[in-house]
């Protein structure tokens, strides 16, 4: 997918001058005069060789500085927060270099992926050096949400299914900081053992869903990277000249697992899924055609029951507490429409 230019990042002091550039709405920078960002910020910027001024391509030239494409020269600039140019210091040198660094690491390992994803930036620490959050690099396009009753509604499901695809054969080696299950029937052991005893004492329907997950236990397969909430609104979607992209956003769920739980978590046990009251079918078929692994509809099921008995006993116990939303009644029915559906598909 063809970068749009100039591309670049801006990089903040902190998260709280990060918050006032947001609260000034700054859509960009006067040609001239004075202009409150809110903040100092450093930006590191990508762009076109032709798109430079001649006199920083005379410079370059003249310095015989390495550039190593002409469709994305780097530069820099220091804006203090009237927008005003500053002199570089060695500590902005510093900063950028390691955030390019990191996105030349990212794109290195992931120049096939055909999604893009926020960049991290930097971490923000509070005053007491604590971190406090991390800031990241902004992606173009609105939530798959948005296109239902649309005239790319028909691109949901087909959307997620693709994306799915495409994270499940990342290599899960690129990312030994993450929770790891060595294959999917682990994922899948460790998923149920979490469970609290109570669940099963007090549902007797939660004992005839275990019984189900235990007879259908799948053979042991090599884990992979699971983005673990692929969910429409955590996919950021778009057409432009090059056709349709995506993005993906929200990782904090990533995981190396079972790929099925993926899926699981997308159809979250109903029976529709983006409207398609075969949408199960629909998600596996376009998630195979994308090149997905082999995943069966029990392997689904095996992940929509013990999501659906967690969120049963999590209503349970909001409940005495006297929360609203969702009670158990409603979980309980979610549970036996699943085990109705694995009836009548004969699984």
């Amino acid at each position: 997918m063809p970068w749009p230019h100039p591309w670049w990042v801006d990089i903040f002091p902190s998260l709280l001058a990060y918050e006032r550039f947001l609260d000034v709405g700054v859509a960009g920078l006067p040609e001239e005069g004075l202009f409150d960002l809110g903040t100092p910020t450093l930006s590191l910027i990508f762009e076109r060789g032709a798109d430079l001024p001649s006199s920083m391509r005379r410079e370059a030239t003249r310095q015989g500085w390495p550039v190593a494409g002409p469709k994305a020269y780097p530069w820099v600039q220091h804006r203090d927060r009237d927008g005003l140019l500053m002199p570089l210091t060695e500590k902005d040198v510093l900063i950028v270099s390691a955030c390019a660094t990191s996105l030349a690491t990212f794109f290195l390992k992931h120049g096939g992926i055909f999604f893009s994803t926020p960049e991290f930036v930097c971490m923000v620490n509070n005053q007491s050096g604590e971190i406090e959050g991390f800031i990241e690099t902004c992606v173009r396009g609105i939530p798959l949400t948005l296109f239902k009753n649309s005239i790319h509604e028909d691109k949901i499901i087909p959307s997620i299914a693709e994306v799915a695809a495409a994270v499940h054969q990342v290599p899960p080696a690129n990312f030994p900081h993450l929770v790891a299950y060595p294959d999917n029937r682990t994922h899948i052991f460790t998923e149920l053992e979490s469970l609290p005893k109570e669940v099963f004492d007090e549902y007797d329907i939660a004992q005839t869903a275990k019984r189900f997950v235990f007879d259908h236990i799948p053979k042991a397969k090599p884990a992979v990277l699971v983005h673990g909430d692929l969910l429409p609104q955590n996919l950021i979607c778009g057409e432009d000249d090059s056709g349709w992209r995506t993005s993906v956003i929200d990782w904090e769920f990533a995981r190396i697992g079972d790929p099925a739980y993926d899926l699981s978590i997308v159809t979250r046990g109903d029976r529709k899924l983006a409207g398609k009251k075969n949408g199960l079918n629909l998600l596996l078929t376009f998630y195979r055609e994308a090149g997905g692994l082999e995943i069966s509809q029990s392997d689904f099921h095996i992940h929509e029951l013990i999501l659906a008995l967690n969120w049963l006993w999590e209503s349970t116990i909001k409940r005495r507490k006297g929360h609203n939303g969702h009670g158990p009644d409603f979980y309980l029915e979610k549970i036996e429409s699943i085990l109705r559906r694995i009836e009548k598909a004969g699984n």
